[in-house]
């Protein structure tokens, strides 16, 4: 009972922690800590350098899936493993937990994580559709009637990085 007590004030902290901090300044945060991608892990001649957003956004579904440390591995996972899910752990979107009866551990995204990642795909996905319906060509009045006014009023700028999809090229293989 204790033990379920204390996980749950822990849960509770994380969600404080995430409504202090809106999604949009998660965003920003994520988006300006700049990783180094060697070039084992991303498959290019040379080291590749992307930002904590990108890599969390092309790599979400083995992330929230989860990473072990446990040996052997491939570089990928040891990469995400030891370099990323910890930067991420700091602002409380992942957590590492014992795997049962195993000697290695594993790090996944957590329940404030997936909300972040809902909120982000959510984002994108409506950002896409407008940006879908901006380059429609067609003459009908009700499609370039959203478009211009979607336009006047700034809803189609798609220059941020925390709404577009990241390149592949910060992917981990």
């Amino acid at each position: 009972m204790k033990e379920k007590l204390l996980a749950f004030e822990k849960a509770s902290d994380q969600l404080r922690a995430v409504d202090s901090d809106s999604f949009e300044e998660m965003c920003s945060v994520l988006g300006s800590v700049e990783i180094t991608v060697p070039a084992k892990v991303s498959g290019q001649e040379g080291d590749d350098t992307t930002t904590l957003l990108s890599l969390l956004w092309e790599n979400k579904d083995r992330m929230i899936n989860g990473v072990t440390n446990r040996a052997p591995a491939t570089e990928s996972s040891r990469f995400l493993y030891f370099n990323i899910f910890p930067k991420l752990h700091i602002h409380g979107l992942s957590d590492n937990e014992k795997v049962a009866g195993q000697n290695y551990r594993r790090s996944f995204i957590n329940k404030v994580g997936l909300e972040f990642l809902s909120k982000l795909e959510r984002l994108y996905i409506s950002r896409k559709k407008k940006d879908s319906i901006s380059h429609d060509t067609s003459n009908d009045k009700k499609h370039e009637n959203i478009t211009d006014s979607d336009s006047r009023n700034g809803n189609l700028d798609l220059s941020d990085k925390k709404t577009r999809s990241p390149s592949r090229k910060g992917r981990a293989k």
